[in-house]
């Protein structure tokens, strides 16, 4: 995991900084620290060069070293030693697994299927001579003999749809593609689809009864084609105005009423019971302005190009969704905690996938003194 291209600035950085790894702030251009004593609404530059007019950028942030469900699969180089058609373990060969694999990854067959989740790694079981993994449940799969283990990188169901986990619209591998809000409804709700009178043919939109909530979460990102106007949050029920799944509500709501023809897309997110994850943000728009420094050393100033949300972001609200009660404090990551930053980018169906563990800074408490009664 090389420390290039994509970084996750300390206090004090702004837009306009050249990254570095190390070191202190200095020099015009002004280098600027990456990855530790980072705030807790981090600036993150990216400084890849765009290809297309138009990306798609994802963020997942876990407390821990696990992988995201369902990502692009990474081949390993570990083999399997013998045909498995059930139970909870299989024997490896070629190579060392802990190389590639921890307890708690997810791993997958060639085709991105699922097999299971790590519980551990051991030597001599369940074949004397041979590493074996043992997972959390049964195998999901039948594993056959000499067939390669894979991993994955990139945010939740990264490999599930034509542009990352964007599961409406899913008609092509387009990131300019959106569905419109049917009605002016209030600012924490949607009407996703208008039937005809026989109330099962649709008429207009994108029935949602489709999403579980209850297994996973998904997301909605308002304006996605405005970087200056993204409200991302959290689909909180698939409810009915004339047939189920024909609306959603969602939080936190929007500032005013969402007029109709709103532009949305909808994401799913990590499963429910995935509990590592504290803060995601799904399909912010990048209209392929490279991230360019500048010679200033002030913030709010100067001649920094506005690159959002490509080239570069904040990890703050409204453009991330924040589980609270998974943090210290609402809106922002915990001080002085290590996480690991899960990045995936769509240039039109063409994707690219980084991960970088980061540390916040300290809280300090200045001129706090305990008296006695």
């Amino acid at each position: 995991m090389a420390n290039t291209n994509l970084f996750i600035m300390a206090k004090g950085s702004k837009p306009g900084d050249t990254p570095t790894v190390g070191g202190q702030f200095t020099g015009t251009p002004r280098l600027a620290p990456a990855y530790y004593d980072t705030p807790t609404n981090p600036l993150v530059i990216c400084t890849d060069t765009l290809t297309t007019d138009t990306t798609v950028v994802c963020y997942e942030i876990r407390k821990d070293n696990s992988l995201p469900k369902m990502g692009k699969p990474i081949a390993t180089g570990v083999i399997s030693d013998a045909y498995v058609g059930s139970g909870s373990s299989i024997a490896v060969k070629t190579i060392d697994p802990r190389l590639h694999f921890k307890v708690g990854h997810n791993v997958y067959n060639s085709s991105g299927v699922f097999i299971g989740k790590i519980k551990q790694i051991q030597y001599g079981s369940p074949t004397a001579g041979h590493w074996g993994i043992t997972f959390e449940e049964n195998i999901a799969i039948a594993v056959g003999l000499d067939i390669q283990l894979y991993t994955s990188e990139g945010v939740s169901n990264s490999d599930e749809y034509n542009i990352l986990n964007r599961i409406f619209p899913d008609t092509a591998a387009t990131s300019e593609l959106y569905l419109s809000n049917l009605e002016n409804t209030p600012g924490y709700k949607i009407k996703t689809a208008t039937y005809k009178s026989d109330g099962s043919t649709v008429l207009d939109g994108q029935n949602v009864s489709a999403m579980n909530l209850a297994v996973d979460d998904y997301f909605v990102l308002l304006n996605p084609d405005n970087p200056l106007n993204h409200h991302f949050a959290k689909i909180t029920e698939v409810t009915t105005d004339d047939v189920a799944g024909d609306s959603f509500e969602f939080s936190p709501k929007y500032g005013s009423e969402i007029a109709k023809d709103t532009k949305y897309t909808i994401y799913k997110g990590p499963e429910v019971s995935d509990t590592s994850v504290v803060a995601v943000s799904y399909g912010l728009y990048g209209n392929a302005i490279n991230y360019a420094t500048d010679n200033d050393d002030s913030d709010g100033a100067g001649g920094a190009t506005d690159t959002r949300h490509a080239g570069m972001t904040y990890v703050s609200e409204p453009l991330f969704y924040f589980y609270n009660d998974r943090l210290d404090k609402n809106g922002q990551l915990d001080h002085n905690t290590k996480y690991m930053m899960h990045y995936s980018r769509s240039d039109d169906g063409t994707e690219t996938h980084y991960k970088r563990c980061f540390l916040t800074c300290q809280l300090w408490f200045t001129n706090c003194r305990l008296w006695p009664s």
